[in-house]
C-alpha cells in the first residue's frame, strides 16, 4: 500500500551568492508519510541552512549556465532546474541529488523521472514568472501562493492493475492533448502499441513531435508511483516509425506547453479517486481528445 502524498512548499529561500547561476530553492515536504525526518523539513536531521550550502557547492561542479536556474528541495531529494530561452521558452532538468549535505552528492541525470505531483506545479509556475519577466509585463504572477497538491488516492494505479481486468478498464490506453490549430490528422495509436500501452498516457503534440509521458510505472518502487515518466519521443507525424524510448533518449528538457499541460494533467490525476474516473474526466475536459481503442490497433 502507498504512503499518502500531500505536497506543499514549505519556504523558498532566495539566493544571492556570486558567480552562482541558482536563482531559488524551494523547500517542499510531504506531510501525513511515516519517516518524517525523510519527507518534512522540520523533522529533517540538517538545516535548510546546511542543505542550502550542499547545493550550491553541487552546482558550482556543474558547467555554467546561461540562465538562472532554481532547485526543488525535499529532505530526500534535490532536483535542479534551469530556463532556456531559445526558439521557445523551456525547462531544462539538469539532474537530482540527495539533499543530505554530509552525503556530498553530485547532482545525476534520471533517464525517465519528470517530476513528482509537486515538482511540477512549480515547474510550471517558475516557467510561466520567467516567460512574463522575459517579455517585460508588469508581473503579477509573483505574489501567487505557494503551490500544494494532495493526490486523492495514492493507490489507484495500484489497485487498476490489481484488477482482473485491467487491460480493457479503459476503452482507450492513450490520451492524446493537443492545440486545435495544430496538425494532428495523421496521429495514429500505432505510435504507443508497446508493452505497457494500457497504462493511461499523455501524448503532447507539438509542431512534428509527439513526447508521450505516463503516470506511475508498476515496475517503480511504490511510492513513486504518483509521479510524471518520461516514454518516448518522436518527431514526425503520420511515419510507420517507432517512438524513441527512454532508454534511447532521455528525459531532460520540457516546452513552457508541456509544462502547463502536464501540470492541468496532475491536478486531474490527483483529484481522481480511480484511473477510470482520471479517464472519464479527461474526455469530458475541452481541448482533449481520446484516441480510438487500442485493441485494433494490436
Amino acid at each position: 500500500m502507498n504512503q499518502p502524498y500531500y505536497g506543499k512548499i514549505n519556504a523558498v529561500v532566495s539566493v544571492n551568492e556570486k558567480d552562482s547561476p541558482l536563482s531559488k530553492i524551494y523547500f517542499a515536504d510531504i506531510l501525513g508519510r511515516e519517516n518524517q525526518a525523510k519527507y518534512e523539513w522540520a523533522h529533517a536531521p540538517f538545516t535548510v541552512a546546511d542543505a542550502t550550502a550542499g547545493i550550491i557547492d553541487a552546482i558550482r561542479r556543474l558547467p555554467k549556465y546561461a540562465n538562472n536556474c532554481f532547485a526543488i528541495a525535499f529532505p530526500h531529494t534535490t532536483t535542479l532546474y534551469a530556463f532556456n530561452s531559445g526558439i521557445d521558452d523551456r525547462l531544462v532538468k539538469y539532474g537530482a541529488k540527495k539533499t543530505n549535505p554530509a552525503e556530498a552528492a553530485a547532482f545525476s541525470s534520471e533517464k525517465d523521472l519528470v517530476a513528482c505531483p509537486l515538482e511540477i506545479l512549480v515547474m510550471n509556475q517558475e516557467l510561466q514568472q520567467h516567460i512574463t519577466r522575459r517579455k517585460g509585463v508588469p508581473d503579477a504572477r509573483m505574489q501567487e501562493a505557494l503551490p500544494a497538491l494532495n493526490v486523492a488516492d495514492p493507490d489507484k494505479l495500484a489497485a487498476h492493475y490489481a484488477s482482473q481486468d485491467h487491460r480493457t478498464a479503459m476503452d482507450s490506453g492513450v490520451l492524446v492533448t493537443y492545440d486545435p490549430q495544430e496538425n494532428t490528422k495523421n496521429i495514429s495509436p500505432r505510435l504507443i502499441c508497446m508493452k505497457d500501452r494500457h497504462l493511461p498516457h499523455i501524448a503532447i503534440v507539438e509542431g512534428v513531435t509527439i513526447t508521450l509521458y505516463r503516470f506511475g510505472d508498476p515496475q517503480k518502487e511504490a511510492e513513486r508511483e504518483t509521479n510524471i515518466y518520461f516514454v518516448g519521443k518522436q518527431y514526425s507525424l503520420g511515419t510507420e516509425s517507432t517512438l524513441r524510448r527512454a532508454d534511447q533518449t532521455a528525459f531532460t528538457e520540457i516546452t513552457a506547453k508541456g509544462v502547463s499541460i502536464l501540470a492541468d494533467e496532475m491536478q486531474r490525476w490527483a483529484q481522481a479517486k480511480t484511473v477510470e474516473e482520471y479517464v472519464a474526466a479527461k474526455r469530458d475536459s475541452q481541448g482533449f481528445k481520446a484516441t480510438r481503442s487500442l485493441q485494433s490497433a494490436r
